[in-house]
């Protein structure tokens, strides 16, 4: 005997909610017990019309004509194939799907006994022998239970690569996670997520949850700003991060002479030459520098002298004060010598001190010399000159106009 799927119109929802019509779902009919063994149904009493398989909902889910021949499964789906529920068994003689509640039936219990409630809603049934428990009456929740909540626990409620999240409107809305996103809190809608591409890392905003902060630089570290976590570059080579109150965001790369009181700032190398100029460096970065200098030659018995380049030019005039024993001089003993006629070789720290004072320059000599005769003298001198003038400069060379090789390495110190 052919029977009609009742009520004579049932609409579906997603998940069972009124809020969101199952526009152009999708309803399948298989033989009952069956792994999806296709099985017709008819938009006429007669069943001489077989429908499409699936049957498929109008834009506000409703069903169409839907003549039953016996018993079926049914499944539905939404219109891009997400499955809402799968029933056995329908039409059979225990099974209600979709009907008005009616007073007189004894539902049994689970998924395969579905009403429509004078509330609106359908109601899935809670126990077995459920006689004259309206749905709709809310002193009756052991007896039902919406159909919305039903489907939520027991089917999947949203899309692949997609979590589930409270909803304000709907009670449940799926986020879609993307490649690469990360999921954070959002005060409007709950969850939301946000995409991170290739060298970027989440961090925590006040306004979004979670933003991408791009550190793909080579690097780059993520330091705070007070509002949002920012990218800070990387420094300077041989700069170090240190506390910075002054900078946004709290850091700062300095010279690593700020840290440990040196930094080398340029190098000399000469086999031999008239005269060796260190200039390279000298700056108002420091006040004070250290020349360190090694393997120290000139010819025959002669000294190596220094001269210091003040206001812009080396002085040549008299002005000098050495106090290894000269009062005035045109030029400062960096190493002196041991006589004899031979080679001179020697090594020496040479320091100068408030370069870009406006005062008077001081300097100091501590240094080293040999010559084959053998015979070894060491040279320590306080050094001054009257001059004014920034100290940009210092200037060796042989006493006797011989060439000057070694290697001089010029080095900052801290600023005082």
């Amino acid at each position: 005997m052919a029977t009609r799927l009742s009520n004579p119109a049932p609409q579906f929802f997603y998940n069972g909610t009124p809020a969101a019509p199952l526009s152009g779902g999708l309803m399948y009919f298989y033989v009952p017990g069956s792994t999806l063994v296709a099985k017709d149904t008819y938009s006429d009493n007669s069943l001489s019309v077989p429908n499409s398989n699936p049957v498929v909902l109008s834009a506000s889910g409703v069903l169409p004509n839907v003549f039953l021949d016996g018993a079926y499964r049914v499944v539905l789906k939404d219109k891009d194939g997400v499955q809402q529920w799968d029933r056995d068994s329908v039409n059979s003689i225990n099974d209600i799907i979709g009907n008005d509640w009616d007073s007189t039936i004894t539902y049994g219990m689970g998924g395969t006994n579905i009403v429509y409630a004078s509330d609106g809603y359908y109601y899935v049934s809670l126990q077995a022998n459920n006689l004259g428990h309206d749905p709709a009456n809310n002193a009756n929740p052991t007896w039902w239970q919406n159909q919305w909540d039903y489907e939520a626990k027991n089917q999947q409620i949203v899309a692949a690569k997609s979590i589930a999240v409270g909803n304000a409107t709907t009670g449940l809305a799926g986020v879609a996670i993307a490649v690469g996103a990360v999921v954070a809190g959002n005060a409007t809608n709950g969850i939301q997520a946000t995409t991170l591409t290739a060298g970027y890392v989440a961090i925590g905003n006040a306004t979004n949850g979670l933003a991408g902060v791009n550190i793909n630089t080579k690097g780059s570290i993520i330091a705070g700003n007070g509002t949002v976590p920012a990218a800070l570059a990387a420094g300077t080579n041989g700069y170090v991060l240190s506390a910075d109150s002054g900078q946004t965001t709290g850091l700062n790369w300095i010279p690593v002479a700020a840290v440990n009181g040196w930094q080398l700032l340029s190098t000399v190398t000469t086999a031999g030459a008239a005269t060796v100029d260190i200039e390279t460096g000298f700056s108002s970065t420091y006040d004070n520098y250290v020349i360190l200098a090694c393997n120290l030659t000139t010819a025959g018995t002669e000294s190596i002298l220094a001269r210091w380049k003040l206001g812009g030019s080396y002085i040549t005039t008299s002005t000098y004060i050495d106090a290894s024993g000269s009062s005035t001089a045109t030029s400062l003993v960096a190493v002196g010598n041991a006589g004899g006629g031979a080679t001179v070789t020697g090594s020496m720290e040479y320091q100068v001190f408030g370069v870009n004072s406006g005062l008077p320059k001081t300097g100091r000599t501590s240094s080293q010399s040999a010559v084959a005769t053998p015979a070894l003298i060491g040279t320590n001198a306080a050094h001054y000159n009257s001059n004014t003038g920034v100290l940009s400069g210092v200037r060796f060379y042989g006493s006797s106009g011989g060439n000057v090789g070694g290697t001089f390495a010029l080095y900052g110190v801290t600023k005082t």
